[in-house]
């Protein structure tokens, strides 16, 4: 027998784990799961001739498969992943949304919306937000504007990962109640106090 390896990695050279990798002969394919760091080995049969495919998953591949044999020796086979990326995004209102001609009429602009594991962004003049995250994500959005409380609080994507855009992840903003204080001096024309 002879082994069959590699590596799969992404743009910056960093092992991709939990790949399944295939090789087929025509048959029922061998898979093996690449760890470590990216790493695949497995062993086939003197002139064993096939096709090595990384699954895509979260990834596009290349090459996106590799034909090896008939094989003589061992043989190595590395693929180069590039993540896909997905969308999130909604709307930010100061109560449930009221559209009129010219669109919403109550958003919340400025509204901080947070990634649990990456960057930030604002909600914008009409009080939508987009935020760009790797597929696969698994953790969670919230938002912050001062002196409101938000319905929901955050979406949590910890139990079902993002694999596809999220649209309409919606935040509906409630004053707080939280009060401030407004202070100052009253002085006459010469500044002195009244």
């Amino acid at each position: 027998t002879y082994t069959v390896s590699g590596r799969l990695t992404d743009s910056s050279g960093r092992g991709i784990d939990g790949v399944t990798v295939s090789l087929s002969d025509g048959g029922t394919p061998m898979t093996v799961t690449t760890t470590g760091g990216g790493y695949y080995s497995t062993t086939v049969g003197s002139g064993w001739t096939g096709t090595i495919t990384p699954a895509p998953g979260c990834y596009t591949f290349t090459p996106s498969s590799s034909s090896i044999g008939p094989v003589t020796g061992d043989v190595v086979r590395h693929f180069m992943g590039t993540q896909y990326t997905y969308t999130i995004s909604g709307l930010v209102s100061d109560g449930a949304p009221s559209y009129g001609e010219d669109g919403i009429e109550n958003p919340i602009v400025g509204a901080t919306v947070s990634l649990s594991t990456g960057p930030s962004t604002s909600s914008i003049s009409d009080g939508t937000f987009s935020i760009v995250v790797p597929c696969g994500f698994s953790g969670t959005v919230s938002i912050y504007y001062p002196g409101y409380d938000f319905t929901p609080s955050s979406y949590d994507f910890s139990e079902v990962p993002v694999t596809s855009n999220q649209a309409e992840r919606n935040f509906v903003g409630t004053a707080s109640g939280t009060t401030y204080t407004v202070s100052g001096t009253v002085l006459d024309e010469r500044g002195q106090f009244g």
